[in-house]
């Protein structure tokens, strides 16, 4: 059995990640989109990321730091929306 977590988008997508091993030993931690069909059926949607676990804290690092910008970026988009607004 592959461990996995899934973090659904909506009732039609999901994100899930699963962590595999390949060659010798080496664990993997796969994150992918997938689709949910009317009947449950899952199937990957797209390509996937893939990164050696113990290169995850990196990741989860540089996701993080992601987040930071687009939160900072959609300040200022709705600092400049509400300026507009008061202007008009």
């Amino acid at each position: 059995m592959t461990p996995a977590t899934e973090y659904p988008l909506n009732r039609h997508e999901l994100f899930r990640a699963e962590i595999t091993e390949r060659g010798a030993g080496v664990q993997v931690v796969s994150i992918g989109r997938w689709k949910v069909a009317a009947d449950g059926t899952r199937r990957r949607a797209g390509p996937a990321l893939e990164v050696g676990c113990h290169r995850l804290a990196g990741l989860v690092r540089l996701v993080a730091d992601l987040q930071r910008l687009v939160e900072e970026h959609q300040k200022e988009i709705n600092d400049a929306s509400a300026a507009r607004r008061a202007s008009a």
